[in-house]
């Protein structure tokens, strides 16, 4: 997936996203088949 750099008159940007997961105290949240489905979501 190619991703689009936008110009304009003020300059060009990439807007992007980055997604951190920690839950408190660092236990395993996702397990089982729902660890599984966001795998293939992600």
């Amino acid at each position: 997936m190619a991703r689009e750099v936008r110009v304009s008159a003020g300059g060009a940007y990439d807007l992007g996203y980055h997604v951190v997961w920690c839950p408190k105290y660092r236990r395993p949240v996702l397990t089982g088949p729902i660890a599984a489905r966001c795998d293939e979501l992600i």
